[in-house]
């Protein structure tokens, strides 16, 4: 297969997915602001209509998502094996939470919608990384699995700030320390890719070869642009910043990753052995 053909195939298989896991992971940080506004006091208006907007943006998120399905008018089954599947717990999760702030837009004197509607957000964030900690794929596993939220969590507290919530100098150590473990994960993740066991081989080698270049791209958009927004009091920024490095760290996810396959597993033992 020619490299002009893999990466067309990337294309499409994988664009949807790194579409739908980017908007999703950014509507649910801002479904997370009612939480936010509850732990200052303040700012309930702003964070109902953020939620709502997250809502909207998770609910197109679904419908991206359809084009990675060959029969999309099936995509009702990949909420069918609740319990046994965590794609199907992911799709309920986000069908929940969609529902969840969707209701707390429309009556925000309704008690408690909000803060329900952030729990199912949660849900949802720990779902999009556990769903593709899967056995053959080292890369996905680990601080991987742990991005969507720690990236979410900064995303709520730029957007509530940024809406006139609160000041964002009251939440800027809460804002370090967020940015502070994705950091940390960030860079554990990057250990494990620079690390890579020889019985794995990348899924996309020219991406893979240009991984440095990548995770720089990402760390810089995701951590080091939006610290200092947030530390020069530029709330707006700091979120329009955080949310394209959220798409960066999506593309970054699918594009390099590894797996483990018995052709790899073979061709490492050979290898291994060769006088």
């Amino acid at each position: 297969m020619s490299r002009a053909t893999k990466a067309a195939r990337w294309a499409a298989d994988d664009w949807p997915l790194v579409l739908f896991t980017a908007m999703a992971t950014i509507g649910a940080g801002l479904v997370l602001t009612p939480i936010g506004a509850l732990a200052v006091r303040s700012g309930t208006a702003a964070a109902v209509s953020l939620a709502g907007g997250g809502a909207l943006l998770m609910a197109l998120a679904l419908a991206v998502s359809l084009a990675h399905l060959g029969r999309p008018l099936r995509a009702a089954r990949a909420a069918a094996n609740l319990g046994q599947s965590r794609l199907s717990a992911e799709i309920a999760f986000a069908l929940a939470t969609v529902a969840a702030a969707s209701i707390s837009f429309a009556w925000p004197a309704l008690p408690g919608a909000g803060i329900v509607a952030g729990l199912l957000a949660c849900g949802l964030l720990v779902s999009l990384g556990l769903v593709y900690a899967l056995p053959n794929q080292p890369a996905w596993r680990g601080p991987a699995a742990a991005s969507p939220l720690a990236m979410a969590l900064p995303l709520a507290v730029f957007a509530l700030a940024a809406r006139g919530g609160n000041p964002l100098g009251a939440w800027q150590p809460v804002v370090a320390v967020l940015l502070a473990a994705d950091l940390g994960l960030f860079a554990w993740r990057a250990l494990r890719l620079s690390a890579t066991p020889p019985w794995c081989e990348p899924t996309q080698p020219e991406w893979f070869r240009h991984r440095a270049v990548l995770l720089a791209l990402r760390v810089t958009l995701v951590t080091l642009v939006p610290l200092l927004f947030a530390l020069a009091g530029r709330p707006l920024a700091a979120a329009i910043a955080l949310a394209f490095g959220i798409l960066v760290d999506r593309v970054n996810f699918y594009a390099l990753a590894v797996r483990r396959t018995t052709e790899s597993e073979i061709a490492a033992a050979e290898a291994a052995i060769a006088p």
